[in-house]
């Protein structure tokens, strides 16, 4: 049964344009792409970052106005964590130098995070609907190798690039290439929360992007083909993207995503021109 086809136009993480490929299952399948980021996106950092709070609190018996405090910085100067860490030294007179602060809550943040509810059963289903699944992150590999490990999702996804494995950042574009490359697939799909690190920079090479938008602040110049907005709990019916020939085919990696995002209280997805 054919399912959904791409335009022609469609590119993918490769450097030029890729013929139509046709979903089709129960026959030879053509397996498409979707590129995830890693925190904020897959992964609930905000939760898992409160956890080292409350243990970093508790170990030097600090109140919950000193927790609050620590949750505000990292909101304030996130993903900067070296700045982070010379402000906490600087405040409790902590004699261990930052390097050594950023070394303890890289092994530590492997076990303090969790996925977003349904996550892994969401991209469990993404795979068996015929998709390949990468995920794309900046940090430090044995922070981001441990939370895919410890979070169980090294184990539905096909491939994943870690920038500081592989010495390029996002939103550089080789950091996509070389995900998708590991995991194969053709077409190209980019979700993230970064509307500079994940949806300028996927879009740089070609692909299609969801905006998983918890900034409402953030410049609008930028323009992913799906966004998350905060404004309205209104879910439009995937459906009606099916005939759309830029979309069609689409409606099944929406359709599981969406259901993720229902489960952690983000909100509606409204369809934007590129």
């Amino acid at each position: 049964m054919i399912l959904g086809r791409f335009p022609r136009s469609v590119r993918d993480f490769s450097d030029g344009p890729v013929a139509a490929p046709v979903i089709v299952f129960g026959l030879e399948a053509v397996q498409l792409l979707a590129l995830f980021d890693l925190d904020r996106t897959l992964i609930d950092l905000d939760a898992g970052f409160l956890r080292r709070a409350e243990e970093f609190a508790e170990q030097r018996r600090l109140g919950p106005e000193d927790v609050a405090w620590l949750v505000a910085l990292d909101r304030d100067v996130h993903p900067h964590r070296d700045i982070y860490f010379a402000r906490v030294r600087e405040r409790y007179k902590l004699a261990a130098p930052v390097k050594e602060l950023l070394a303890a809550c890289r092994r530590r943040m492997p076990y303090l995070v969790q996925c977003y509810p349904a996550v892994p059963t969401g991209l469990a289903e993404l795979r068996t609907r015929g998709w390949r699944v990468g995920v794309t992150t900046n940090g430090m590999p044995d922070s981001q190798l441990g939370k895919l490990r410890r979070t169980g999702l090294a184990d539905v996804i096909d491939g994943h690039a870690v920038s500081e494995a592989e010495g390029i950042r996002k939103p550089e574009v080789d950091l996509f290439r070389i995900a998708a490359q590991r995991c194969g697939g053709k077409g190209g799909w980019m979700i993230g929360d970064n509307l500079i690190a994940d949806i300028q920079g996927a879009q740089m090479v070609g692909p299609r992007t969801i905006w998983i938008n918890r900034e409402p602040g953030q410049a609008k110049s930028i323009m992913p083909t799906m966004r998350s907005p905060t404004s309205s709990r209104q879910w439009p019916s995937c459906d009606q993207y099916t005939g759309k020939p830029d979309h069609a085919g689409f409606v099944h990696i929406f359709n599981t995503y969406a259901n993720i995002l229902r489960e952690v209280h983000l909100l509606d997805f409204h369809m934007t021109d590129q």
